[in-house]
């Protein structure tokens, strides 16, 4: 019995499991490039989290040995107008827009070759004008990644850290990760107004209360 063919299977697969939504980009062979098929599937996917009270935790991963080779570069010289290929650019930028703007934590999964990261300015600066890859390790040196572990543990490692985030209060998790990102743009006395509000609400929910309760009592926190 013959494989079925890639551009038959689908491109984004999607499986749900104890409030963890697993997305893989499922095109191996062309290293998950992101083409403006692989970005219409994942902002798809990343609109529909945004009201999902099911889903406490998004993890990304990419089949094959790379996670994720960027944008193909074939598809951008086919488009041969620069109308074209900035909107293309601006489908992606609105698609990783979206990542930081979901209430769930997301867990990107990397293996292999990853591109389109996040660095401070002066790494981001040399990887600009040299072109050149990091190793993983240099990638967690510049606080690139969170965690380096072998591929055997990769798995383990990434359904420990998702259960852990699926584990606490959604409500909770969701404003804190709103109140990260937003302090970011902010100066020193703004950023700590901002981080009061969002504590003292949090305390003040009924998920709070409950998990100061259980601190305070030494219990596990419940589950809502």
């Amino acid at each position: 019995m013959s494989a079925v063919p890639q551009a038959e299977q689908p491109i984004l697969l999607r499986e749900d499991r104890d409030g963890i939504c697993t997305l893989t980009m499922n095109r191996p062979q062309q290293l998950n490039l992101l083409t403006s098929e692989m970005l219409c599937a994942l902002q798809e996917a990343f609109d529909s989290f945004k009201n999902d009270k099911k889903t406490r935790v998004v993890v990304l991963a990419g089949a094959g040995k790379g996670f994720c080779a960027g944008h193909d570069l074939k598809e951008i010289k086919a488009l041969k107008e620069l109308p074209k290929i900035e909107a293309l650019f601006g489908q992606c930028s609105r698609m990783m827009q979206s990542i930081p703007a979901l209430p769930q934590p997301v867990i990107a999964r990397v293996q292999g070759v990853a591109v389109g990261r996040n660095l401070q300015r002066k790494h981001a600066m040399e990887m600009l004008l040299t072109g050149e890859p990091i190793s993983a390790t240099r990638a967690l040196e510049w606080g690139l990644v969170n965690k380096v572990v072998p591929l055997d543990q990769l798995d383990a490692e990434v359904q420990k850290l998702a259960s852990t985030l699926a584990a606490k209060p959604p409500a909770t998790v969701a404003a804190g990760k709103r109140a990260f990102y937003q302090q970011m743009d902010l100066g020193l006395e703004q950023a700590y107004a901002l981080a009061s509000g969002v504590i003292a609400g949090s305390f003040a929910h009924e998920e709070g209360r409950s998990g100061m309760d259980a601190f305070i009592d030494k219990r596990p926190p419940p589950k809502h």
